[in-house]
């Protein structure tokens, strides 16, 4: 009986968890596409975006720091009035695996990753370093 009423009580925090990265995601995903438009618009955009992107440090710091800001925006969002979180070290964790996961649903859907891409390696660690930074009052808590 008790494990049935554990299940109940864990649904619907993962289910805020799974909203709160859903929500983060499509902050993001609506920054690319209008990024996109931007760059096809404005040789200005176009050119700095390809000045950024060629330097081989803006290639490794930008993905980093758009990743570190979409952990911060979860956490950001998870401490928001209606969707109140109690994050603790493990629900972070689980935050970061929706996360990454909300990259691979853009890919699905056909948005171009311009500023979350899955396949750099920067991505993953500029997550866990921004939900973990901004959630770092949460890690002791159980």
């Amino acid at each position: 009986m008790k494990s049935m009423n554990l299940h109940r009580l864990r649904l619907p925090f993962l289910l805020k968890i799974i909203l709160i990265s859903t929500i983060a995601t499509l902050v993001i995903a609506i920054n690319e596409i209008l990024l996109e438009q931007a760059l096809l618009n404005s040789f200005g955009i176009h050119k700095i975006w390809n000045t950024v992107n060629e330097d081989s440090l803006g290639s490794y710091l930008m993905p980093l720091t758009i990743a570190l800001g979409e952990g911060a925006l979860a956490i950001h969002i998870g401490e928001r009035q209606p969707l109140r979180t109690v994050f603790h070290t493990s629900s972070l964790w689980i935050l970061v695996i929706c996360l990454y996961l909300g990259i691979f649903v853009k890919i699905i859907l056909g948005i171009e990753p311009l500023l979350v891409d899955y396949s750099n390696p920067m991505t993953p660690i500029g997550i866990v370093i921004g939900v973990f930074l901004m959630g770092e009052k949460y890690w002791a808590r159980r």
